[in-house]
């Protein structure tokens, strides 16, 4: 199940919706919220993550359990926190190193989480954009959204808090190769 009201008119799946599918459907695997709610995401992950959750709803493949993953990588440590399976986000196809320790994840989510602050500005059409600058890869999103000018671009790429960003991953980038 993909929950991403900004780009359903608004529909905004509650967590009972979302559970209530998830025990009714074996064949879902899970859910992406993409809606910015931790409350949901961690009401979802208390009772998917239940032990009693996948022997009293067992998934049509035993192997692949019911996951919850973030959409936005603003609160991907408090969702990883309350039980989340991960984030998918766009800001994680160009900054995708982690780290380590709790206290450094603290400060990388922090940075993460202001840079995000202007992805979210720029929208799909922005993020495939800068995804096409650094990787040659996305360039233009899907109709009916429109592509992002170049000035745009040159903009959110010269942004202070994008650049420190893109600086650590750099850093982490190097660290891994040695």
């Amino acid at each position: 199940m993909y929950n991403f009201p900004g780009v359903a008119g608004g529909i905004d799946m509650d967590n009972d919706f979302i559970i209530d599918i998830a025990k009714s459907a074996p064949n879902i695997c899970g859910v992406k919220l993409t809606c910015g709610a931790v409350g949901k995401l961690t009401r979802i992950t208390a009772s998917v993550n239940e032990p009693s959750f996948e022997k009293q709803y067992p998934r049509k493949v035993e192997t692949a359990p019911f996951l919850v993953i973030d959409g936005f990588i603003d609160f991907l440590l408090p969702s990883m926190a309350s039980g989340s399976s991960g984030a998918i986000t766009g800001l994680a196809n160009f900054a995708p190193v982690g780290t380590g320790s709790y206290a450094e994840a603290q400060k990388v989510q922090n940075m993460i989480a202001n840079a995000d602050g202007v992805a979210i500005k720029i929208g799909i059409p922005g993020m495939k954009m800068l995804l096409n600058r650094l990787f040659s890869y996305g360039n233009k999103p899907r109709r009916p959204l429109m592509p992002m000018s170049a000035d745009k671009g040159d903009a959110v790429m010269a942004h202070k808090l994008v650049r420190e960003l893109m600086v650590f991953e750099a850093e982490l980038e190097a660290k891994v190769k040695k």
